[in-house]
């Protein structure tokens, strides 16, 4: 093993801080004149003297993070007891560092630009995306607030600076780029870089619908949006039904310490599926989609199944549960919206597809273009926010247009706020509102 202090020859001690990434290193075949335990600075086959390669293309056992966040077993050493490596072996979803062959981190800082990929060559993901070797800290994020944590110190990112319209396209104008500080600058900069229209074309996305692409976070989390969860600003308290914005929740319909109010992380919902306080953060994990928390299922009920979680069907494991109450339980979470499609609506929906959370939610919930992340039949939805195929009975969305509340106890009180669709032989609600 490596010694991190030692007392050198005039008595002094040495603590290694620089050395632990720039050393030469054990190569294969080089017999050197130090210790294991003392690995000189003297040279090194890698740049700037590291110990380890910033690029691995598929050999994970040179990657300089792996000095210290690897496995023990051929894959570098885990001095750090945060064994980075574990988190990508049969990992469902990860961030593929382990194949990077293209990252540069001051060629991507100084090149970047909206559109342009980055600058770089081939879209990739790297530690050195998300962290700052010579700046990082330890500690993550506090909860209940959308800021930073100490880990990604240092890491560049773009700050969605500029908010376009309700469900507006982003452009080079609503960017900024900026370097993550602690405690002040939001976590969703580091995110936004690679997963927005900043980056480029986004590609096709490992999501419920196959065929859909990724779809571009800043758009979604936009505070403009009618609907939106709060990563970039809290939800306003207004509940004018003007008001361009999701209205705040009522707090007796959320649960696990969220109140109306409060702002949040994408890595409150997305990490690495081991519990702490092994390796946290969105390394890979053996949930789909990355996601956390006591329940990690979305929108199928199962991790590889293909039914669909219903209103009044079980709700065990449904991801929404972290921070929401059941909305089919008999509790405060089964408001007026939800007692209606489980009561008078339930025997003629629920053989008919109308019943699913998706015939009424959007599949990809981080926001939307009408209130209370709700799709409707009216207007055109992209694909990659509903489910097409797939399931029996498919799919059908009930609601052709959506009212916002005047209350954020009142939710979508179907008996004024929603229109159904065209042919359903349903005249008591009205028409007119939101659309897609």
């Amino acid at each position: 093993s490596l010694t991190w202090a030692y007392t050198i020859h005039d008595g002094s001690q040495f603590t290694r801080s620089c050395t632990k990434c720039h050393d030469g290193g054990v190569q294969p075949g080089v017999t050197t004149s130090t210790t294991l335990a003392l690995r000189a600075v003297h040279g090194s086959p890698y740049p700037s003297l590291l110990a380890g390669t910033t690029n691995p293309n598929g050999t994970a056992s040179s990657f300089i993070c792996y000095e210290c966040h690897g496995d023990n077993a051929g894959n570098g050493f885990d001095y750090a007891n945060k064994n980075v490596y574990a988190t990508t072996v049969g990992a469902v979803s990860s961030h593929p560092f382990n194949s990077d062959a293209v990252h540069s981190s001051v060629n991507e800082y100084a090149n970047a630009a909206f559109g342009n990929t980055l600058g770089a060559s081939a879209r990739h993901a790297s530690c050195l995306d998300c962290h700052d070797p010579h700046q990082a800290q330890k500690g993550l994020h506090t909860l209940y607030s959308n800021a930073a944590g100490n880990a990604l110190v240092g890491a560049w990112g773009v700050n969605l600076s500029t908010y376009p319209a309700n469900w507006g396209n982003t452009t080079s104008a609503s960017f900024t780029k900026v370097t993550v500080a602690a405690g002040t600058t939001l976590e969703a900069v580091v995110c936004f870089k690679c997963h927005s229209a900043y980056y480029g074309t986004l590609p096709n996305a490992p999501s419920a619908v196959p065929t859909a692409i990724e779809t571009d976070a800043a758009m979604e989390f936009n505070p403009n949006n009618k609907s939106f969860h709060p990563v970039l600003a809290a939800h306003p308290t207004s509940n004018s039904s003007t008001t361009t914005g999701s209205v705040q929740l009522d707090s007796t319909v959320l649960t696990n310490g969220w109140t109306p109010g409060k702002t949040m992380t994408c890595t409150d919902c997305h990490g690495d599926s081991a519990a702490a306080p092994a390796v946290q953060g969105p390394h890979g994990s053996a949930n789909k989609f990355m996601l956390k928390g006591t329940n990690t299922l979305w929108p199928y009920t199962t991790a590889t199944g293909t039914t669909l979680f219903t209103l009044t069907g079980s709700h065990t494991g449904l991801f929404c549960l972290n921070c929401h109450l059941d909305p089919g339980s008999s509790g405060a979470g089964n408001d007026n919206f939800h007692s209606q499609f489980k009561g008078e609506h339930a025997s003629s929906w629920a053989s008919n597809g109308r019943t699913y959370c998706v015939s009424c939610h959007i599949v990809v919930p981080h926001g939307g273009k009408v209130s209370r992340l709700i799709i409707t039949s009216g207007g055109t939805i992209p694909l990659s926010y509903k489910i097409a195929s797939g399931v029996t009975p498919a799919v059908v969305y009930p609601i052709a247009n959506i009212v916002k509340p005047t209350s954020n106890t009142t939710f979508l009180d179907p008996g004024r706020d929603f229109t159904n669709n065209t042919g359903l032989g349903c005249s008591e609600h009205r028409g007119g509102g939101d659309s897609w």
